[in-house]
């Protein structure tokens, strides 16, 4: 078992270490890892017409300006999490660790049901999306890799 170490600040070391430049986007702060791969943090949030974005631009996890959650993988709509065109407004990875679609009023819509996991999100250079719990391991993706 490997200690835990808050996914941000791990990235965030790996970024300076690599004179990487930490990209502020979609009210996120994104750090590039040493793969090249964005992770996202507890307690951030992307809206309508934001995205977080793979470090080589292949793939996005987007909230569309109707309100889908999708992935666009090569500039294609690759995964839409269901029931959330036309009802979502923001994407929120919560402070537990689950990737929630909200409306406007603040309710959720959908979830990747991954509650209580305490870990990040990658958005990879492979096409997918991924929540990793606490240790690191998988707990949802997107399944739209290579």
């Amino acid at each position: 078992m490997r200690p835990f170490t808050h996914p941000l600040s791990r990235a965030l070391g790996a970024a300076v270490a690599a004179s990487t430049v930490l990209v502020l986007g979609g009210g996120a702060a994104q750090a590039a890892t040493p793969s090249g791969e964005f992770e996202i943090a507890p307690g951030n949030k992307i809206c309508k017409n934001q995205s977080w974005t793979s470090w080589n631009g292949r793939t996005s996890l987007k909230v569309t300006s109707t309100g889908s959650l999708t992935v666009v993988k090569d500039g294609r709509t690759a995964w839409t999490a269901p029931g959330t065109a036309g009802k979502g407004q923001c994407a929120v990875y919560t402070e537990t660790g689950d990737l929630v679609v909200t409306n406007a009023a603040n309710s959720a819509v959908w979830s990747a049901g991954t509650a209580h996991t305490y870990g990040w999100i990658q958005v990879q250079n492979d096409g997918n999306v991924v929540v990793h719990g606490f240790y690191g391991n998988p707990v949802w993706h997107s399944a739209t890799h290579d």
